[in-house]
């Protein structure tokens, strides 16, 4: 189950990891960088125009004076002053107070202008940074999962996998990477309102850390249970989701068996969990910036009070009071943002952990590097011995020859082994021992793709797609012309029924195929694989769900379409394969029987009691 895979050790690495997925949109987090400093610089400046204003209001004669009232304490108190009498000497008016506030007033305004016109820029390049990086994850996810063997699919949940696509991809996004330049672009402002507090009292702004240590230890506390309760809210995610795939896939069914209320119990149930664990999560992340802003209101009053007091002792000026108190006071919106993000990051960690069990995932077909595109002897099974994760033994000393242009047949009770032999040949596993050989050659060898391009495959479930006739016959081979298609589907017995439409080839056979019949979905299927030209037809009882009269429409497109084609039926329905040159059946993942229909029958074997139960 995918609860294994996303186990939540060896995560050292993450953080890592996850900025070299952004490594393709570095030239756009350092643009979102650069917009979001000059947009903190500017809103710093704006704070820090506070102190002309107030003491062009205030105290008037320190304008005229241009001269520091106080001694200077420090470096950064000296360098506050001199952009105060800077900006004095820039604004200052000899018309009078009136006009030299009025000056003051333009230059405040140009500089909300240029700092909203900066947050604006950077929003934008957000945009297209958030963008380009959820759809490069996606992309390197879906191709991980298309690459992925049958073996992982056959261990996990496609609803969670889904999840983890859409869920866990955004919110990888929108709580790493963009949190790191959301948290980054208040930092700076918050470094900048300290510095401007620093030149004003160092006193009064040892007070305000103290607070602000207290702020980062109740982080470090709540980190841990935040991580705890975000993992449970993707997992419940991904449950329900889960849940929600599978209703629609089967909504038939439910239908049919009245399973509404059952359904609808199991999805609220899986929503449930993951408004819990949604609602644990809200209760930490809520309450940390509620106890910062606390401790930091209690210290703003201590620094309230010791200013005041220097203030009414002379040792500071009123319009520096206030300079800090605004300055303190623009620190608890940035501060708190850093902090929120801070307790959401704990939350892009597990998605992004979920993400990096698929893309860490060793469970690939490797392939080979010979390249073969044409079968000129036979296929050689040898010994082959196989079972799945479970240690149950599924095949047991499998040996079979399939020879060029003949048809052969695998028979057998369900779950004799049929299938699974059929899927490695087609090489989806691999045997626990023993080989597969295409004409002499072992298949391991060969190039994936090249190999299964040899074969054309008619399964019993039909997948068909949301789209035209035509884009289904040639599915994954653009370079198919017209012809070919409408050539495949007079051998597959579909084309009448495709030129009754009302748009031809050109109809949207909807989801699954679900706008046509049962029979219509499998000669379709038939013709996509005929439209390739494969060395060799797979047919995998590709009519045991099908009525009668349709079974023997579509069993006469299977025999039109076998003349000089080396093929392999899979068949519960011996009637179908009464006519192949070989018929192997199984029992309990062995052969126990191989031959004609007639030498099989005189064998009174296995074979014979299913001839006799279907009245073959």
């Amino acid at each position: 189950m995918m609860r294994k895979i996303i186990s939540m050790d060896n995560k050292d690495n993450t953080l890592k990891r996850i900025f070299q997925l952004g490594k393709p949109f570095w030239g756009w987090f350092l643009l979102v960088l650069v917009l979001n400093t000059l947009f903190s610089t500017l809103q710093a400046l704006a704070i820090a125009l506070m102190n002309p204003v107030l003491k062009l209001l205030f105290t008037p004669e320190e304008v005229v004076a241009s001269e520091p009232t106080l001694p200077s304490e420090n470096f950064l108190n000296r360098a506050y002053e001199a952009f105060n009498s800077n900006v004095f000497e820039y604004i200052q008016s000899p018309e009078g107070v009136l006009a030299t506030l009025m000056n003051l007033g333009v230059l405040l305004m140009i500089i909300f202008i240029a700092k909203n016109m900066f947050k604006y820029c950077s929003a934008l390049a957000g945009v297209k940074l958030q963008q380009g990086l959820v759809k490069s994850i996606r992309d390197k996810t879906f191709e991980k999962l298309t690459a992925l063997s049958m073996r992982f699919y056959k261990k996990n949940n496609e609803g969670e996998l889904i999840s983890i696509m859409t869920n866990d991809a955004v919110s990888l996004n929108q709580n790493t990477i963009m949190v790191i330049t959301i948290i980054m672009r208040d930092s700076i402002q918050i470094l900048f309102f300290l510095l401007i507090c620093l030149s004003i009292s160092v006193k009064l702004l040892l007070i305000s850390l103290i607070a602000i240590s207290l702020a980062m230890v109740i982080i470090s506390i709540s980190r841990k249970s935040i991580k705890k309760y975000s993992g449970r809210m993707q997992q419940s995610m991904a449950d329900y989701t889960s849940t929600m795939q599978e209703t629609i896939a089967g909504i038939r069914i439910i239908k049919a068996f009245n399973g509404e209320e059952f359904i609808n119990k199991k999805f609220q149930k899986d929503s449930k969990k993951y408004v819990t664990s949604a609602l644990k999560t809200r209760v930490i992340t809520g309450f940390v910036p509620a106890i910062s802003e606390v401790i930091s209101i209690f210290a703003l009053c201590v620094v309230m009070y010791i200013g005041g007091s220097d203030v009414i002792s002379g040792k500071m000026m009123p319009a520096d009071l206030l300079t800090f108190l605004f300055a303190i006071f623009a620190i608890m919106s940035p501060g708190n943002i850093v902090i929120n993000n801070i307790a959401r990051f704990q939350t892009g960690l597990v998605s992004a952990e979920r993400l990096f069990r698929i893309l860490d995932n060793d469970s690939t077909m490797p392939s080979g590097d010979k390249s073969v595109d044409k079968f000129e002897k036979d296929i050689k099974l040898k010994d082959l011995k196989f079972q799945y994760e479970d240690d149950h033994t599924v095949l047991n000393n499998i040996s079979i020859d399939i020879l060029k242009n003949k048809q052969t047949a695998f028979v057998g009770p369900s779950g004799s082994g049929k299938s699974t032999v059929l899927d490695m040949i087609i090489r989806y596993y691999d045997p626990n021992a023993g080989a597969i050989e295409l004409d002499g050659t072992d298949i391991r060898s060969f190039d994936t793709k090249k190999y299964r391009d040899l074969f054309g495959i008619v399964s019993q479930e039909t997948i068909l797609f949301n789209d035209t006739i035509t884009n289904n016959i040639r599915y994954g081979k653009d370079t198919i012309s017209d012809e070919e298609v409408i050539e495949a589907t007079k051998k597959a017995n579909a084309y009448d029924f495709i030129m009754a439409m009302p748009n031809g080839f050109d109809t949207v056979i909807g989801n699954r195929g679900t706008n046509i019949s049962g029979g219509e979905r499998q000669r379709l299927a038939i013709a996509r694989a005929l439209v390739k030209n494969p060395e060799i037809l797979i047919f995998d009882e590709a009519t045991s769900a099908l009525d009668t009269k349709s079974e023997q429409v579509v069993q006469n497109a299977i025999e039109s379409s076998l003349s000089n084609k080396t093929a392999i039926i899979v068949a519960h329905r011996l009637s179908t394969i009464k006519n192949c040159d070989n018929i192997i059946v199984f029992d309990h993942g062995q052969v126990i029987e191989q031959g004609t229909h007639q030498e099989l029958l005189e064998k009174d074997g296995l074979y014979k009691r299913l001839c006799d139960i279907q009245s073959v």
